[in-house]
């Protein structure tokens, strides 16, 4: 089985005059004027008959009942749910998918084994200037290799192109499929565990094209419309392991269940909303963006637009996953400046998103009739909900062409390449226990074995965020920012996880009291045990839909012997409010594209990654420092408006690269403590909510207490967190963690905690 590769945009003299031939049979072969021909025909691969792609038959629903009371009807694989919703896609594309998952079970498993913190090393924020392409990174490679094998095993596959490769590969003659792919998306923020994705398209093989040189047909097939897609989709690797994909005829979203290894059917017939409430850019560029698109975002972020109401922001600089959650949604993700890929990201994507009755656009065109005239062709990319992409293309300017190059490589000074460990092997991967031994820490039997309770609740979370069922557990209600009774509405993801912990701590023996987030009051376990626990039990719930990154916050006391004598609501009460100073251990628990415990025992911050080979938590991290300033500043940029003047001039100068470091700021907000704050961790800046909003018992103090045993500072915007005394079980406060020479330049503007509260409610 022949393979070919040809290098098309970085070619030597020598090659110049068959790559002008190229060039022109490109110009030769589709329209002169690409966004300007008649709508393209849908080839059904099995029946071989073709359906105009902008008829609306197209988009026909198909008659699948997710409230089928019969359980065969829940839960269907890819090719079960194929034959059950009629979409006669033909058994050679079932073939090829089949391959195609398999690929994606592989990347899974790699992307959250614990050796990705040796494969995944960070090297800027997506936005530097290179030679057209981002510069490939070790998990990046070993995703081609992977997809590119089980592409050549299946049979199915002519060509393959890829983000990762220069040239497209010629794998086989008569296969009928083109493939085209970004085989690990978002994977420079691997390391602290952002969420990635693959992004795939899937064409028919031009056969008229058959009699060309090989490096020619293989790229003209490459380079086909994206109208001419028979299928697309992209997998999210997150706290669940999720694959979308359509055929023609409406997006549909499996998850991997980890108990059967099949990705089985969660989301079918997705329709976006005809208008979200989020936008999602990075709002660090505001002062390089176009006029037009300046005003758009100013509008909403008031509510003064078509749409009543103020919108949020969320950017978590991974394509798939702003996507993802934009599909679910609504609303508009973007990337004003031509920095995407129209081959790899825009099509597959845009495709996607019509096929859910959203759309796709540079910001002045469909992407979908775009002739690609370059395999790695980059330009703006706005997706998202109808009204929204109608609403931002009225302001006409939109698209970014101010491109200082940006750089952000510092925010990544803080991992060295060792991590600390020696050259012994049986040094790397210990277990926590094994780790508490050899690190001389004397934490005390009594504390190991309340550890290992504790790991094992987290395990049990783990696998219930990453099972299908939490579709049904997790129905969203708001972007975090409501107004409620003093705490979130519980959902039923948090009280089955605080249930977990709950009984974990019982069956520990070693817990007299534990308060958390979900209760009204502290629950006395037990008495004579040692310790206290406060927990948070899982952070970031409303957003469980879109499979954005969760995780458990938790903090460990002694338990007060002196208040044995009071009554039992009085002294559990005390117990859980004592000082963050007073803290015996504090740690969460990130459940994304890994499950990552980060704990400290008082003598520095260590982070475990789950092994789900053993079952083990095992070291990845050893002492972690973070930065003493950082390049990201993590913030809702949605309420600009509403923040206080010190804050908004904070925010204005490390944009513009004015403040005490010489060079422009990156936004990144998830909307999840745990996510924000481990990203912060390991790459300086800070993370940070100006309103009383977070709690001081449950979140701050044991973060704060993270941040300080790393080097790091956190702050309410005027006081050091581990000094406030708490006075309140559910007390809220602002929280500002980060890198201290960061911290300590946002204290200096003064006014940075919000009182405007206006109620949000997206």
């Amino acid at each position: 089985m022949a393979t070919f590769s040809l290098q098309t945009e970085h070619y030597s003299h020598s090659h110049r005059m068959q790559s002008h031939t190229i060039t022109n049979t490109i110009h030769n072969f589709f329209p002169t004027n690409p966004l300007h021909f008649q709508p393209q025909l849908f080839k059904n691969p099995r029946t071989n008959t073709s359906t105009n792609m902008s008829s609306s038959s197209t988009f026909h629903k198909l008659k699948v009942s997710s409230n089928n009371n019969s359980i065969s009807d829940r839960f269907l694989t890819v090719n079960e749910y194929v034959v059950k919703g009629g979409e006669d896609v033909g058994d050679e594309l079932v073939v090829l998918l089949t391959h195609l998952e398999y690929a994606f079970k592989k990347i899974a498993a790699l992307v959250a084994s614990p050796v990705n913190s040796s494969l995944g090393k960070s090297s800027g924020d997506g936005e530097g200037v290179g030679a057209g392409r981002d510069k490939p990174k070790p998990l990046d490679i070993v995703s081609n290799e992977i997809i590119l094998s089980c592409l050549k095993n299946s049979g199915k596959v002519a060509v393959m192109a890829s983000e990762e490769d220069d040239a497209p590969v010629w794998i086989t003659d008569n296969a009928p499929f083109v493939v085209v792919t970004d085989p690990l998306d978002g994977s420079r923020n691997i390391d602290a565990s952002i969420p990635t994705g693959t992004i795939f398209g899937i064409y028919n093989r031009l056969v008229e094209l058959d009699t060309l040189p090989v490096e020619e047909k293989a790229l003209l097939n490459s380079l086909q419309s994206g109208s001419k897609l028979v299928a697309a989709g992209y997998v999210l690797y997150s706290s669940a392991t999720i694959m979308c994909v359509s055929f023609g005829s409406g997006a549909h979203a499996f998850t991997l269940d980890h108990t059967t290894g099949d990705f089985v059917l969660t989301h079918p017939n997705i329709k976006i909303p005809a208008r979200g409430q989020i936008y999602s850019v990075n709002d660090a560029r505001y002062f390089d963006w176009p006029e037009g698109l300046r005003r758009y975002i100013d509008t909403v972020r008031q509510g003064k637009g078509k749409y009543p109401k103020k919108y949020s922001a969320r950017y978590i600089c991974s394509l798939v996953a702003d996507f993802h959650r934009t599909l679910m949604y609504g609303g508009v993700a973007m990337n004003p400046r031509d920095h995407l890929r129209l081959v790899y990201e825009a099509n597959p994507l845009s495709f996607l998103a019509e096929q859910a009755g959203g759309k796709g656009s540079d910001g002045k065109n469909r992407i979908l009739s775009i002739q690609p005239v370059k395999l790695h062709q980059r330009l703006p990319l706005f997706l998202g909900s109808p009204d929204d992409i109608e609403e931002l293309e009225s302001y006409g300017d939109v698209q970014q062409t101010v491109n200082p190059g940006y750089d952000i490589s510092e925010d990544y000074e803080g991992l060295s390449d060792d991590k600390g460990f020696s050259d012994d092997i049986s040094d790397r991967f210990l277990t926590v226990n094994e780790y508490v031994g050899k690190g001389g820490e004397d934490v005390g039997d009594e504390l190991v074995v309340l550890l290992t309770h504790l790991e094992y609740a987290f395990k049990k979370i783990a696998a219930l965020v990453a099972s299908p069922v939490n579709s049904s557990l997790g129905k969203s209600s708001g972007d975090g920012e409501g107004v409620g009774v003093g705490r979130d509405k519980p959902k039923p993801l948090d009280i089955v996880s605080n249930e977990i912990i709950l009984s974990c701590l019982k069956n520990s023996g070693k817990v007299a009291v534990m308060a958390s987030e979900e209760d009204d009051a502290p629950v006395w376990i037990t008495d004579n045990a040692p310790f206290v626990v406060v927990t948070d039990p899982l952070d970031g719930s409303r957003n469980i839909d879109a499979s954005i990154p969760t995780g458990t916050i938790f903090g460990i006391y002694n338990r007060l012997v002196e208040l044995d004598t009071l009554p039992v609501e009085e002294k559990a009460l005390l117990n859980s409010l004592q000082s963050g100073s007073k803290l015996v251990a504090a740690g969460y628990v990130l459940y994304s594209s890994a499950t990552i415990m980060c704990v400290s025992f008082g003598s520095g911050a260590h982070a475990f990654t789950l092994d789900h080979t053993t079952g083990d938590f095992v070291l990845t991290h050893q002492n972690i420092k973070i930065p003493p300033r950082g390049q990201i500043y993590s913030v809702n940029d949605a309420r600009y408006f509403d923040w206080p003047e010190g804050l908004r001039r904070y925010i204005d100068t490390v944009r513009q690269g004015k403040g005490k470091y010489p060079k422009k700021y990156s936004a990144r907000y998830i909307c999840s403590l745990v996510a924000d704050f481990h990203r912060t961790l390991m790459y300086g800046g800070v993370a940070m909510n100006p309103r009383d909003h977070l709690r001081l018992v449950y979140e701050a103090n044991p973060l704060s207490f993270l941040a300080e045993q790393a080097g790091g500072k956190g702050s309410d915007g005027k006081n050091r967190i581990l000094s406030i005394q708490p006075v309140k079980l559910h007390q809220r406060l602002p929280l500002f963690l980060g890198s201290p020479d960061d911290i300590e330049e946002l204290e200096s503007y003064g006014d940075v905690q919000q009182t405007v509260n206006p109620g949000y409610d997206v």
